[in-house]
């Protein structure tokens, strides 16, 4: 069945705060005599001296951000008035993905239970806060204001070459519900020669032969980082292995490959998977910089996830994603499971596994609880210093093991979790730029050298 996504906003503050996706079953232990059975889908009447329909869900949080309700007035048609539409209403599949795909590109906060304190404290009140957040947040960002929302189009610099990936139809909605680009494994060399955190990414939709950008790769390419990425049933390996994660850099419409602008650069050969030259990466990034700024077209905007005909998501991985053979589960193997390849050797020069861990297992405390604490937080492989496991677990890649006994904490732990990867391959990038630590240096030390 399709999947149902909500759009949340706090009235006063004229913002959009996010959007969640809605998870089935994780609501088993709340007691939801206060409302009503949803699952019985009896919609109540005033009769019944009832006049609303209430009842408890479980949701996944899938994006936090400040948007304000202008930015959505593009989105607006004869039915809906997006900055005014009732409490439920719902949503055809089209705006939904411009939606989905805005709220995306916002630049994503970090909200605390205290924030909320300071909202009567302010003479502006709930939008005041908002505009706070979202000034901040677009600070740190790089995009003063939201990128393409009035004013110059932002001319985006682009320092190295660029790289393209591809996705379909099919897996699209995962590409951004992760966060996480594939190819094929006969990619693997291609890719990893020419992606490294830093390098500009545009994706290329061959199911309508459109391109998206402008991105930026957080991560290396890695084998397998998630090797339940992109799977189409339990136990199978990923068709696209090759993989590395990204982030928005510039909040632009897709563009058909046809477009003349596009064909201008490219060339009458077309777009196709692999890298890209400086100067090309820089005249794409005009483009989509010029373009950034432009309305979409009447029929909606060409990229959404999951298509025109169905407004789903894909859940991150799920049972099928435990590791292990065809056959009985084991009992004592969680409901849950997704192994995260570090793609970091550790060493005592940077320390990937400490930074991991967190000071006193800081790091994996936070994630638990965050998780509903129903989620687990492991090190394995080599440099992991874990004891468990035979000497083949030893010898594999340094990786994190996430496991739960219900999706919602499942998928929480894993959204975490690769937030905390993709930070530390900042730092990491960062590290090798500049070298390690004075006392490192020289020809005694017993550091070892990074790659």
């Amino acid at each position: 069945s399709d999947e149902v996504f909500l759009f949340f906003t706090v009235g006063p503050s004229k913002h959009y705060q996010g959007v969640a996706r809605l998870v089935t079953g994780a609501m088993a232990s709340v007691d939801t005599s206060a409302g009503e059975d949803l699952s019985a889908a009896v919609v109540p009447y005033e009769a019944d001296g009832k006049s609303e329909w209430a009842g408890s869900f479980g949701i996944e949080w899938l994006r936090i951000c400040e948007c304000p309700w202008e930015r959505l007035a593009q989105f607006e048609n004869k039915q809906l008035a997006v900055p005014e539409c009732p409490n439920g209403h719902e949503l055809d599949a089209e705006t939904g993905h411009a939606l989905v795909r805005l709220l995306f590109n916002q630049p994503q906060i970090q909200l605390h239970y205290r924030s909320v304190e300071d909202e009567p404290k302010l003479p502006g009140g709930a939008e005041e806060l908002a505009n706070r957040r979202r000034e901040a947040a677009e600070s740190l960002f790089g995009a003063p204001g939201g990128p393409g929302f009035g004013g110059p189009a932002p001319r985006w610099k682009a320092t190295q070459p660029g790289f393209v990936f591809t996705c379909t139809t099919q897996t699209i909605d995962e590409c951004f519900g992760r966060m996480l680009f594939g190819l094929a494994q006969e990619q693997e060399g291609l890719a990893q020669q020419h992606v490294t955190p830093g390098t500009p990414l545009f994706l290329l939709n061959l199911s309508d032969q459109h391109l998206l950008g402008i991105f930026e790769a957080v991560s290396p390419v890695i084998m397998n980082m998630m090797p339940g990425a992109f799977c189409h049933g339990p136990n199978m390996p990923s068709p696209f292995p090759v993989q590395a994660r990204f982030a928005v850099m510039l909040n632009a419409p897709a563009l058909p490959t046809s477009d003349p602008q596009i064909k201008q650069v490219i060339g009458d050969s077309g777009v196709d998977v692999g890298p890209l030259s400086l100067q090309v990466t820089q005249q794409l990034a005009d483009v989509f910089a010029e373009r950034s700024g432009a309305a979409f077209p009447p029929n909606g905007p060409p990229m959404g996830p999951g298509g025109p005909d169905h407004f789903r998501g894909k859940p991150p991985s799920g049972p099928g994603s435990r590791s292990g053979h065809d056959g009985p589960k084991d009992p004592n193997e969680p409901a849950f499971l997704e192994k995260l390849v570090v793609g970091i050797e550790n060493d005592n020069d940077f320390g990937v596994t400490r930074r991991i861990i967190g000071p006193a297992g800081s790091n994996m405390k936070r994630i638990s609880v965050e998780a509903g604490g129903n989620a687990k937080i492991r090190v394995r492989g080599r440099g992991s210093g874990s004891k468990e496991g035979g000497p083949e677990e030893a010898d594999e890649p340094l990786m994190i093991l996430v496991s739960a006994e219900n999706e919602r904490s499942f998928r929480i732990a894993c959204s975490l979790t690769s937030e905390l990867l993709a930070a530390i391959h900042r730092d990491y990038q960062m590290f090798q730029q500049r070298g390690p630590p004075q006392h490192f240096r020289g020809g005694g030390g017993r550091g070892r050298g990074h790659h």
